[in-house]
């Protein structure tokens, strides 16, 4: 008797987990492709080495190919650059060179006197 309800036990906790087999993406998703060729391009790989009319294949974030007369490969999204340039270089995000000053709310202040309405200019 006790093997029958370990088997059948068994048999509905294996049910219940193959039951639970995909779930919803609570979540925006991105099915944009990973892939992209850029073509036509001035391509400055180093100061030595520079392709004019070039390709530039990037996949999932990395470069796969540079170089003229590649083959774009099927399922590469083509960005033709022509007139354009591209430059090897590093971004950080986190830099603010180049970009104007950001400026900061007044700070609060206790001997300010009180405010009844908005001096906000709108609705």
């Amino acid at each position: 008797m006790s093997k029958a309800f370990t088997l059948i036990l068994s048999l509905l906790l294996c049910i219940d987990i193959i039951a639970q087999e995909t779930f919803s993406v609570n979540d925006v998703q991105d099915r944009r492709s990973e892939s992209h060729a850029f073509i036509n391009a001035t391509i400055y790989v180093d100061h030595q080495t520079v392709y004019p009319n070039g390709t530039l294949l990037i996949s999932e974030g990395k470069v796969v190919s540079v170089g003229t007369g590649i083959a774009v490969p099927e399922g590469y999204v083509v960005n033709d650059l022509k007139g354009k340039f591209i430059y090897p270089s590093f971004i950080d995000i986190y830099s603010d060179y180049g970009m104007p000053a950001v400026p900061r709310p007044p700070q609060f202040s206790f001997n300010r006197a009180e405010q009844l309405e908005s001096d906000i200019p709108g609705a």
